[in-house]
């Protein structure tokens, strides 16, 4: 602005106003499956930190896909259940977590100590027992999380906010932190903005053509 003031700029910048909305979940039901959610996260987080304090790191990465999108959950559980089997038939032992998992956004300062690379461990269990008990609570949250059968309350409430603030026509960037929850969005998007939806992720970018996703450069994105 002081740049603008001293005629360094031809224009003023823009005023940003960034409001926080607080969400919580109104439907029982959903709340009850969010519950449900949380302790499970809760207990596992305990019973690896109380193996080695920092081990319970991993369990923050569900938490922020549960609280991204109901896919972004269910894909992550999915993959763990995949994992926990693994170790029943005893043919696999604490592989690295998938990236997908992983948000963009993570450095190497949010890891714990000692773990000195952004190779992130999923923590399974070693003993096949304890590893089938996971894979009961496991199979439960999916189970419940399955039962909403579509119902989200929070992406309602976000497509009132985007179609508020798009009615007049204005062009709206948003952002997610998985790419999981890029896909989620994008699908519940298009029947409403259709050729007007892009999208752009490390994958690339896509535009909607009326029938299907069409791959094309970030630059077609942009334009």
């Amino acid at each position: 602005r002081r740049y603008y003031e001293m005629g360094l700029l031809p224009a003023p910048p823009p005023l940003r106003l960034v409001s926080d909305l607080a969400f919580d979940y109104a439907d029982q039901a959903e709340r009850r499956v969010y519950d449900h959610i949380s302790r499970y996260i809760e207990k596992r987080f305990e019973e690896l930190e109380r193996e080695k304090p920092g081990k319970g790191f991993v369990m923050t990465i569900y938490r922020r896909r549960a609280s991204s999108s109901p896919l972004a959950l269910e894909r992550s559980l999915g993959r763990r259940r995949q994992g926990l089997i693994k170790v029943i038939e005893r043919k696999a032992y604490d592989p690295d977590l998938p990236i997908s998992d992983v948000p963009e956004s993570l450095g190497i300062d949010d890891l714990p100590d000692e773990e000195g690379t952004l190779k992130i461990t999923s923590n399974l269990p070693s003993d096949p027992q304890i590893a089938r008990r996971e894979l009961q609570e496991v199979d439960d949250v999916l189970e419940d999380l399955r039962s909403l059968k579509g119902l989200d309350t929070k992406r309602d409430r976000f497509f009132d906010v985007l179609r508020e603030i798009s009615k007049d026509g204005r062009r709206v960037l948003v952002f997610t932190e998985y790419t999981d929850t890029m896909e989620y969005i994008r699908e519940n998007l298009v029947a409403h903005y259709g050729k007007g939806l892009a999208c752009y992720s490390g994958s690339g970018g896509d535009v909607w053509d009326g029938e299907k996703w069409k791959p094309v450069t970030k630059d077609a994105v942009t334009q």
